[in-house]
Parts: C-alpha cells; sequence; structure tokens
C-alpha cells in the first residue's frame, strides 16, 4: 500500500507541475511588456488624452468662475441700486425733519382747547 501511495503522489505532483507551468505560460504571454515602439504609441496616446482632459477641463472652471463673476457684478450692482434708493430717501427724510420737529413742538405747546402764547425755543429758533 505505501509503493501504491507513493506512485499516486508522484503522479499528483507531475500533473500539478504542467498544470502550473502551462498556466504560468499563459499568463507570461498575457501581460508581457509590449515591444518599445508599440509601448511609446500608447503612452504617447494617453497623455495626448490626458492632455486634451485637462484642456477640457480648464475650459470647464473657466467658464464656471467667469459665469460666478457675473453673477457677482450683477447682484453687486443691485445692492449698489438699493443703496442708494435707501440714502436718497434719508436725505429726503432727513430735509423734512426739522420741519416736524417744529409741528411737533407747536402741538405739544398748544393746550388742547385752543391756541397759547407760549414759546419756545427749539433747535435756535422760537417755536410759537
Amino acid at each position: 500500500m505505501n509503493a501504491r501511495h507513493e506512485g499516486g503522489s508522484n503522479v499528483a505532483f507531475v500533473c500539478g507541475l504542467l498544470t502550473g507551468v502551462t498556466m504560468g505560460a499563459a499568463f507570461a504571454m498575457l501581460f508581457a511588456p509590449k515591444p518599445g515602439r508599440e509601448m511609446r504609441r500608447d503612452l504617447a496616446e494617453g497623455a495626448g488624452g490626458l492632455g486634451q482632459t485637462a484642456r477640457d477641463r480648464w475650459e470647464d472652471v473657466t467658464e464656471a468662475a467667469s459665469a460666478a463673476v457675473n453673477k457677482g457684478r450683477e447682484a453687486f450692482d443691485e445692492v449698489r441700486g438699493t443703496v442708494a434708493n435707501v440714502a436718497d430717501t434719508v436725505s429726503r427724510s432727513g430735509d423734512r425733519i426739522p420741519d416736524a420737529v417744529k409741528n411737533t413742538a407747536r402741538e405739544a405747546a398748544a393746550p388742547a382747547g385752543g391756541t397759547s402764547a407760549a414759546t419756545s425755543k427749539i433747535g435756535g429758533s422760537t417755536v410759537s
């Protein structure tokens, strides 16, 4: 039994060895480096493709940046217009403040039933 077992082990070993050699040769042929000329051509094509991809991405980025700048300018112009309107309104309101103060002082100085001779000084002018 022992001799038979040894004979079977040898056959299995030889079969495994031949299978390994065959598979190794097949993988070596699949993954072997290309000849120099073919490899340089493939590298040049890949590099050209990377260059074109980089140019395309650069165009995308510059277009997006340009759109963002234009949007920012539009927002700035809108805010500037709004601020100018508010400043104009405040300026016009400021011109009316002394008159409003004088009128309020007159109303406060007058008795509820009629007029009074009482006067008061507000802002350097006499209010009656």
